[in-house]
């Protein structure tokens, strides 16, 4: 049997597992996920035994940079963040990947939001948004960079700027009429700090559609103010299992019907409901 993990520190509410155990379960594979308590001082000791004992793993934070000087070769994605959230272990060498910009692409495609040509307001500058906001100027979007940290969202607009060849820019005054989605690339609304919002209610009218990378709660309030100013909405949720199931596809050689998907999702919300109830 064919094992894989989550390495991390801390690990211990990781969904991880839930995701990659049902998405085997869906496809008839064989094969076990588990995670694994990592601190990161002990990566560089215990590489040979994750090379040889395991068919690939995911890293958490700090872990995506920390695995880098042990890889073999990464994917584009994953050599422009400097980051890599997937291993596959081949032949003795370990690949990295990042399946993020996937997850968030994915999940967009899913609701039938494309990006080509649409103005977006990215909220934050972080790891997170640094993948959004590349994978949103990739795809022809004109981007906007909103961040409490004036300095790090000017780099980050220069940054994709140079990678992605398109100009992005920074704002600390956006105007809601000028957007057709705004996407929330930063913590602000995660449980249990519910009642935040990076972004007031009156900034949300006119603006079409509106992403929530957060999925723990299901609606965070900016996605309940955006919703009741008759936004379209889309949480996190998707993105997190597109990016999972992304690696099982690298691992694995498979894909995903949108309807192993849903069953995916849906499975792993019962699990998010379940913790919420405790």
């Amino acid at each position: 049997m064919n094992l894989y993990a989550v390495l991390g520190s801390p690990i211990a509410h990781t969904l991880s597992p839930c995701i990659h155990k049902k998405a085997f379960e869906v496809k008839g594979i064989s094969a076990d996920y588990i995670p694994l308590h990592m601190p990161p001082e002990r990566l560089a000791q215990d590489i040979d035994f994750l090379r040889h004992h395991f068919s690939g793993f995911n890293c958490t934070i700090p872990l995506k940079v920390k695995i880098l000087p042990h890889l073999a070769e990464t994917d584009r994605a994953a050599a422009w963040l400097g980051s890599v959230n997937t291993v596959a272990c081949r032949d003795g060498k370990l690949y990295g990947y990042s399946t993020d910009g996937y997850g968030f692409l994915s999940s967009l495609a899913l609701e039938g939001v494309s990006l080509a040509g649409k103005r977006v307001l990215l909220l934050g500058s972080g790891g997170v948004a640094r993948v959004i906001a590349h994978e949103c100027a990739s795809a022809g979007a004109d981007v906007t960079i909103c961040a409490r940290n004036r300095q790090t969202g000017c780099e980050l607009a220069e940054t994709v700027k140079e990678h992605a060849g398109r100009t992005v820019t920074y704002t600390d005054r956006p105007a809601a009429a000028d957007y057709d989605l705004l996407v929330n690339g930063t913590p602000v609304g995660m449980s249990p700090n519910t009642n935040d919002s990076p972004i007031a209610k009156e900034f949300l009218s006119g603006i079409p559609v509106v992403f929530d990378t957060i999925y723990a709660p299901a609606e965070t309030l900016l996605l309940r103010s955006a919703r009741e100013c008759g936004a379209k909405t889309i949480n996190g949720l998707y993105m997190l299992i597109y990016q999972a199931l992304r690696a099982q596809e690298i691992w694995l050689d498979i894909k995903f019907t949108d309807e192993e998907v849903r069953e995916i999702a849906a499975h792993v919300q019962a699990e998010l409901d379940r913790r919420d109830a405790q």
